[in-house]
């Protein structure tokens, strides 16, 4: 059925969803439409409002592949693999407005990860979940315990709706929501050697999926749950510093309302609303719980959101004056990614590795083969995990094949997908 196998969106290694969407939203007026609109001064009104969609597609994308349909290696590769080098070869192989105002969306999703999880969700979960605290310290990664990560980040958006810190519903439908294969599919093809139809079995039904997740199912989702944790979470009054946050979104001028009063939900909405209510609270739905991340918890998330939001300002300033540099690091940590570091990074750099060598390495760019050999300078260091787990002798065996492996000039790979 489609909604229960969609319900595993929040089950993904990602910063809160809609806190994807804020974060673009809050730098949309100052600092992503004035840079569009310079890099494409004849770019009409309704350009920039295509292209806004676009940035929304950017800053998502790379959770696409965590939906039923979709491809979780994809996900994956974006999330542990060469990180700063894809967002950069968006940027590089952008064409037009669309896939320029696509690149910037994935840049942001680069920043919320980065810090997002750094700042607020790995030292949240240890907050709420004690036993994982005395299991693992005062940082818990998503490794570590997927289910809590996800409860505390689906959690920061019924928050953060709450509080009436996010845009309205309806001016995200207004917008739209758009993903950019073309430039998806040159950039990923130069960072990985991959082909996206090789990893998607079909591309488009994925695309649309993953849009109706953003767009139906996760609002509705936190906002049912708003309403049935509304007085557990108004009991709680907002901190100083959730104060300010709220004062600060609110004087951003990105709030737009279409119409007055509230809109009435539509059918999607009404559907959902009944079937959340009627399926068990199991499996998939018991991920999508409500838990409070306390005073502390809504510090480290409006800390991370600012710091997102001042480090994306001066990536677009450095995109502004083309001399962006982005390190190569795992999501889920920000840390940068080396051997050993994170074991779903481990895990993710080994089935990219045994995958094009059956491939026989036939998309391989010099710089993908260089970070690879980088990456596996000390293969012995790669530490035993039951958890995810790496077939060793396969990687031994794709590692000495990349040694003596051709290179395909980065030039010559446009078009072959």
């Amino acid at each position: 059925m489609l909604l229960c196998s969609c319900l595993y969106i929040s089950s993904a290694s990602a910063y809160a969803i809609l806190a994807h969407e804020a974060i673009v939203d809050a730098s949309w007026v100052k600092e992503i439409k004035p840079l569009l609109r310079e890099k494409y001064p004849m770019a009409t009104d309704s350009d920039i409002k295509v292209a806004h969609g676009y940035v929304y597609g950017g800053a998502m994308v790379a959770d696409m592949g965590y939906l039923p349909g979709g491809s979780a290696y994809f996900s994956d590769l974006m999330h542990y693999v060469r990180s700063g080098d894809m967002v950069e070869n968006l940027i590089k192989e952008a064409g037009n407005l669309n896939e320029y105002a696509f690149a910037l969306g994935a840049l942001s999703h680069y920043r919320a990860d980065e810090f997002g999880h750094s700042i607020a969700t790995n030292h949240t979960v240890p907050l709420v979940y004690n036993s994982l605290r005395k299991k693992y310290g005062d940082v818990v990664t998503y490794e570590d315990d997927g289910t809590s990560h996800s409860r505390v980040e689906f959690s920061y958006d019924v928050l953060q709706i709450a509080r009436g810190n996010y845009n309205t519903q309806a001016y995200h439908d207004f917008i739209g929501f758009a993903i950019a294969k073309p430039v998806l599919e040159r950039a990923f093809l130069k960072t990985y050697g991959e082909s996206l139809d090789q990893l998607f079995g079909n591309f488009e039904g994925s695309v649309s999926t993953f849009r109706w997740g953003v767009k139906n199912l996760m609002p509705t989702l936190v906002r049912k749950t708003w309403k049935s944790e509304k007085d557990s979470i108004l009991k709680r009054q907002p901190g100083m510093t959730a104060k300010k946050f709220q004062y600060k979104m609110k004087k951003r001028e990105y709030h737009q309302e279409f119409g007055k009063g509230e809109s009435k939900p539509g059918f999607w909405a009404n559907f959902l609303s009944w079937a959340i209510n009627a399926l068990p609270k199991i499996g998939p739905l018991k991920t999508l719980k409500y838990v409070d991340p306390g005073k502390d918890g809504e510090r480290f998330f409006i800390h991370s959101f600012d710091t997102i939001l001042v480090c994306y300002a001066q990536d677009l300033h450095a995109v502004r004056d083309q001399n962006l540099s982005l390190n190569n690091i795992d999501f889920d940590t920000g840390k940068p990614s080396v051997i050993g570091e994170y074991s779903l990074a481990d895990q993710t750099y080994a089935e990219l590795l045994i995958s094009l060598q059956k491939g026989k390495f036939q998309y391989l760019s010099p710089g993908l083969k260089e970070s690879l050999l980088r990456y596996y300078k000390d293969p012995q260091n790669i530490p035993a995990s039951t958890k995810y787990p790496i077939k060793c002798s396969e990687v031994e065996i794709a590692l000495a094949a990349l040694r003596n492996a051709p290179t395909v000039k980065e030039v010559e790979l446009i078009g072959k997908n």
